[in-house]
C-alpha cells in the first residue's frame, strides 16, 4: 500500500496535506492553493510534482482502513521539529 510508495518526508507532508483536504470527500481550489503556498514557504515545490503526488495519494487512499496508522506512519515519515506547526497547518487546511 502507501509504506512502499512514500519515503520522503517531503512527500509525507504533501500526503498529509491531501489527507485533510479529502477528508471530507472533495477538494476544492481554495484547499489547493492553500497546500501550494505552503509548500513553496517550506521550500517543497522543487522537489515534488504536486499532481504526480496527487495520483499517488489518489492510488491508494480508499484502502486507507486504519487511519490513526495510517498519520502515525506520515508523521513518523515527516519527522517533524515543529510538531504544533505542521499541526496548525493540518487544522488551516481541515477548516
Amino acid at each position: 500500500m502507501y509504506t512502499g510508495l512514500l519515503k520522503a518526508p517531503e512527500e509525507g507532508i504533501c500526503h498529509l496535506f491531501y489527507y485533510c483536504c479529502m477528508k471530507d470527500g472533495a477538494f476544492k481550489d481554495s484547499e489547493l492553493d492553500i497546500i501550494s503556498d505552503k509548500m513553496v514557504s517550506i521550500d517543497i515545490h522543487k522537489k515534488l510534482n504536486f499532481r504526480d503526488e496527487m495520483q499517488k495519494y489518489k492510488s491508494y487512499k480508499d484502502q486507507i482502513t486504519d487511519e490513526e496508522g495510517y498519520l502515525k506512519y506520515l508523521i513518523s515519515l515527516i519527522k517533524p521539529t515543529h510538531t504544533l506547526a505542521l499541526f496548525s497547518w493540518c487544522l488551516e487546511l481541515c477548516t
